[in-house]
């Protein structure tokens, strides 16, 4: 019944994307902005627009609409989805919420575990992001938005769960999943992570954050600090060609 239900959906959401396909083409002309999303002014409108609300629902799945897996059954129940998304929100508070996220995670098929990545990393959650990617989870998978985990962590400041999602991919044996999370460019301005981050960087003020090591806040611009550590990742995944038209966008001929 899930299934058919799903596969109706997906045919009268690809109707209402052609409707709209057709009602943009009969606009009045281009947008002076090409790189801007259509309904927003600048690129700020749409950087805050996908910052992630305070309550994050639970009873939605946030990301598989991606189309290779978009005719899967999902392994888990109603109840079992919400309860999942709901630990991922808020972490493993005790050893019960631990085993039980576990437990749901090991039945889950992979994009369930996706869209469970994308909370933990939208809550800033790196342990259940750790567990999730070494159960499967793919963190290429992209929300609503067009937005995967690394995309989203970038736009968040979390360069811990940067950190972990390369480490852990690279400890579980999968550094090759990092080489496209590296070089692909976003939908909307055409950008690989690191030319986002550097965006970013130049968009937002240095602020004061306290550094562990020195035990003494400091002035950093954090974005910048994530361009330099995908900058070092890349160094050790890509090629030197590979590595240039992810720094400069510039593809070689």
């Amino acid at each position: 019944m899930k299934f058919k239900v799903l596969l109706l959906l997906t045919i009268i959401s690809g109707n209402l994307s052609i409707f709209a396909s057709d009602y943009e083409s009969q606009g009045e002309g281009d947008s002076e902005n090409e790189n801007i999303i259509e309904g927003y002014e600048t690129e700020s409108d749409v950087l805050q627009e996908m910052l992630p609300p305070l309550d994050f629902p639970t009873n939605i799945n946030p990301i598989s609409r991606d189309v290779p897996f978009i005719f899967i059954k999902p392994a888990l129940t109603k109840e079992e989805s919400e309860k999942f998304f709901e630990i991922a929100a808020s972490g493993f508070k005790n050893k019960k919420d631990g085993q039980k996220f576990k437990k749901l995670a090991q039945k889950a098929e992979p994009f369930e575990l996706s869209d469970g990545l994308m909370i933990a990393v939208e809550n800033n959650r790196p342990e259940v992001v750790k567990y999730l990617l070494k159960e499967g989870a793919l963190p290429g998978l992209e929300n609503e938005l067009g937005y995967d985990a690394l995309t989203k962590a970038i736009l968040l400041k979390n360069i811990e769960v940067i950190e972990i999602i390369f480490n852990t991919l690279r400890k579980e044996g999968h550094a090759q999943i990092l080489i496209p999370l590296l070089t692909k460019k976003d939908k909307h301005f055409n950008r690989s992570p690191y030319q986002f981050a550097v965006y970013l960087g130049r968009e937002v003020s240095p602020e004061l954050v306290y550094d562990a090591e020195s035990g003494k806040k400091i002035i950093v611009n954090i974005y910048q600090e994530i361009a330099k550590f995908l900058l070092e990742e890349a160094k050790s995944l890509l090629t030197k060609q590979e590595i240039e038209e992810m720094t400069t966008g510039k593809t070689k001929s």
